[in-house]
């Protein structure tokens, strides 16, 4: 059976093959008038499950946007806690807790464009709507190509990156073109960290 070493190193060469096949080629121009806000009324938090796969083992993590504020938000999914690649893009972090070293991602950049109209529609598939005072949440399953996380350790993941558009609807009525200017947000977004605990295959079998 080879060492937990020698399928690290297997796992990163393959991270990086994979890595080379899927990146895009969208490009999203930034905008001149793009404001930045640190005033995101949304909350990322993070729970847990695991299972086992391959090699490495898995964890499946409930990911949670929680609005705090009393008007509806619209944010882009590009970048975000709840991207469609998520686990490819590095924007959650899995740290062993025994050795402080970062388990191995693809860390995607994915470079995305913009509509050519020139703003988004409220029902575009890229839009997420989180109602004044609710929450959204996706159960995302982490595991290798993406990330590599050896089973038996246990881990500290965090969410945490910058959100690239957030419209909050203040007027109480529903936008249905998203712009790209003075009435978007960005900022930063940040999740406590939690422990996740991979099994080992003795006690996958338990």
């Amino acid at each position: 059976m080879p060492s937990h070493r020698t399928a690290l190193a297997a796992g990163v060469i393959l991270l990086i093959f994979v890595a080379l096949y899927l990146v895009r080629d969208d490009f999203l121009p930034g905008p001149d008038n793009m404001t930045t806000s640190s005033s995101i009324p949304i909350q990322v938090s993070l729970s847990s499950d695991v299972s086992d796969a391959s090699i490495f083992g898995s964890a499946k993590l409930r990911i949670t946007l929680s609005n705090t504020s009393p008007h509806d938000i619209s944010l882009l999914r590009w970048s975000s806690p709840l991207d469609n690649h998520v686990p490819a893009i590095g924007v959650i972090s899995f740290t062993s807790s025994k050795t402080g070293d970062a388990a191995p991602c693809l860390n995607m950049k994915i470079n995305h464009r913009m509509p050519t109209n020139g703003y988004f529609s409220a029902d575009d598939q890229s839009i997420i709507h989180v109602p004044a005072h609710g929450k959204v949440d996706e159960e995302v399953v982490f595991k290798e190509p993406e990330v590599a996380l050896i089973k038996g350790e246990e881990y500290k993941a965090k969410a945490q990156g910058n959100w690239m558009g957030v419209w909050v609807h203040e007027g109480g009525q529903k936008d249905e073109k998203l712009m790209f200017g003075d009435e978007m947000r960005t900022g930063k977004f940040e999740s406590e960290d939690i422990v996740v605990n991979i099994p080992n295959d003795d006690e996958a079998e338990l």
